[in-house]
């Protein structure tokens, strides 16, 4: 890279393990103009060099090229599979009084004080031993984390009751987060790439969540990354990672949680049954291609887009795939689930019913399939589907070219499904 912009996409790289590729330079041309209007790049470069101004500079343009937006219990059925009561007892069992949870890339916040909320519900008593670390890059985030003050649009999956217990109405369509909660959460600013982990003063954590974060690394340091983050975690610790992270690792670098008992041979994963977004850790199953190559990248970055509800986006990315190989059944699964949650389940249908007829043992697919049959109101296929999915799951013959081996989380997703009267799954 030669011309000033690339240089700049350099800088980003070293300094956040952020990877501005080629596709992605226009996205950083944009930002720049937005962080210092008027400026040319040879002036922005300086700038960024700058011994008093330089640090600031760059984390703007992170926060400018980065998608910081969330909401509470953003895919809440994999928060809902932490076991909160089996890791506070394997830590009274460690002398340890208390859980530590690190939301780590937490964005504005909304993240950790899910963790914490969920912590609290499930660990009741007073007082409820659980700490949660929230960190972020970006010093504007964790302005707004600190703030705790939230919109309609963060608090759309928070239910009546925990708003209640949990948040104070402002009166201006806004919530402010409640004392109580507040004080279990503490918010620190960290880089997963350039700082210590775990963070200096910090000691290993029970739970760490970061999700959908690896996927802007490139895959050494993605891989490097999670390695480091396992090496945080107590013995029986759990990690939780974003289903568009477990496309961006070398084959020789799984992304899975540290286990808590002897491992079966075999990659497992929990599974939570839920849409794309909604995966918990994994190890990559060992025919699965090296992670690195440009369709890969692209499935891993459409996967991503489509995570963060950028769909349009996510099907721009995956149509080239597809006309180039139509019978890319990762490609095919991702498209079939943008045009389920695009209101499309006809075009969702065809897509999902064609990566299970090519990869029978793709589990998630044949689930997925299940639910968009439901939409179109054949509970009958749906059941089928479901009752594959299923049956798949119970003999161990189903496994997931992303995810590795289907498990108990997917099979009670399957049963839930099959015992919906009507509807949606």
């Amino acid at each position: 890279m030669t011309g000033a912009l690339e240089q700049l996409a350099e800088l980003i790289q070293r300094v956040s393990g952020i990877v501005v590729g080629p596709s992605r330079l226009p996205a950083l041309r944009s930002a720049i103009g937005r962080v210092c209007p008027g400026a040319s790049l040879p002036d922005v470069l300086e700038l960024t060099a700058d011994p008093r101004h330089g640090s600031a500079t760059i984390d703007l343009l992170v926060d400018e090229i980065t998608i910081n937006e969330t909401f509470f219990m953003r895919h809440r059925a994999e928060l809902d599979a932490i076991p909160w009561a089996r890791l506070l007892a394997d830590a009274l069992r460690r002398g340890r009084p208390s859980l530590r949870v690190w939301s780590a890339a937490c964005s504005s916040g909304e993240e950790a004080y899910s963790l914490a909320m969920l912590a609290l519900d499930a660990l009741p008593g007073e007082p409820t031993p659980v700490s949660v670390l929230a960190t972020d890059i970006s010093r504007s985030c964790l302005a707004r984390a600190r703030d705790g003050r939230y919109g309609e649009r963060s608090l759309r999956n928070v239910t009546e009751d925990e708003r209640v217990r949990y948040f104070h109405d402002r009166g201006d369509r806004t919530a402010e987060v409640h004392p109580e909660l507040r004080r279990h959460v503490r918010v620190a600013r960290h880089n997963l790439v350039r700082d210590p982990i775990p963070p200096p003063d910090e000691v290993v954590f029970d739970v760490i969540v970061c999700r959908n974060v690896l996927i802007y690394f490139d895959p050494t340091t993605a891989a490097h990354t999670a390695s480091r983050l396992r090496g945080a975690l107590s013995g029986p610790g759990l990690l939780v990672l974003g289903a568009s992270d477990l496309l961006a690792f070398p084959r020789s670098e799984p992304a899975h949680a540290k286990p808590t008992a002897k491992r079966r041979s075999g990659p497992r994963r929990r599974s939570t049954g839920a849409g794309a977004g909604d995966l918990a850790p994994t190890a990559r199953p060992s025919d699965r291609p090296a992670i690195g190559e440009p369709m890969e990248l692209a499935l891993a970055s459409a996967l991503a887009d489509a995570d963060a509800g950028r769909l349009s986006d996510a099907l721009a990315t995956i149509q080239p795939i597809l006309d180039a190989d139509s019978l890319n059944t990762v490609a095919l699964f991702i498209r079939g689930l943008v045009l389920h949650a695009q209101g499309d389940p006809i075009g969702a249908l065809g897509s999902l019913r064609r990566a299970v007829y090519l990869d029978p043992t793709f589990a998630r697919a044949a689930f997925e399939l299940g639910r968009a049959q439901d939409a179109l109101g054949d509970r009958a296929a749906a059941h089928r589907a479901y009752r594959q999915a299923l049956e798949g799951i119970k003999e161990g013959t189903f496994r997931d070219p992303i995810l590795g081996q289907a498990d108990e989380g997917l099979a009670n997703a399957c049963r839930f499904a099959l015992a919906a009267p009507t509807g949606h799954p």
